[in-house]
């Protein structure tokens, strides 16, 4: 009687400490990635909705094919120049960010894929023509087109991410 009682016990405590020892993971999984969102807030997300903002500007300067004078003239180039050190910087930063837990992984490896394309994207136009030959700027647009929208798949992913791995 004795010993099926020590079972018993040594059951429930095993139970126990499976139970609360996942419990306190997935708890730990949660406070980081709750931490790690709230750094982005203050760094990521300010700059993607600055670089947008930016990317929007050469659309219609293209579109309105006043983007010579827009980008050499009236201080797109330094805004790019500025943005692109922004997001060389954030991309230290992250890539020094400590992180053990999938949730905040995965979310941080779509940041970086992200930070990638954006200093792609401005190293695209830094290096645009700044002649009007037709051509080049048809090329430029294609080229930009494609990397926004690049960026907007991966911004749709980091939403998923976000989405599945938000607080429950």
């Amino acid at each position: 009687m004795k010993r099926i009682f020590a079972i018993g016990i040594i059951f429930v405590i095993v139970v126990y400490l499976i139970f609360f020892g996942d419990f306190s993971q997935f708890n730990q999984e949660q406070q980081e990635f709750k931490a790690f969102i709230e750094d982005l807030d203050d760094t990521f997300f300010q700059l993607s909705e600055d670089s947008f903002h930016h990317f929007n500007e050469v659309v219609d300067a293209l579109d309105n094919q006043t983007f010579t004078q827009w980008y050499f003239s009236e201080g797109g180039r330094e805004e790019n120049i500025t943005l692109q050190g922004k997001i060389e910087d954030a991309q230290e930063d992250l890539l020094l960010e400590e992180l053990h837990y999938e949730p905040a992984l995965l979310l941080k490896d779509n940041i970086i894929e992200q930070l990638i394309l954006f200093d792609d994207t401005f190293n695209l136009l830094y290096n645009s023509p700044s002649n009007k030959e037709d051509t080049d700027f048809s090329q430029l647009k294609l080229n930009f087109t494609k990397k926004v929208d690049e960026l907007t798949i991966l911004g749709e992913k980091m939403e998923e991410i976000i989405e599945q791995y938000g607080e429950k």
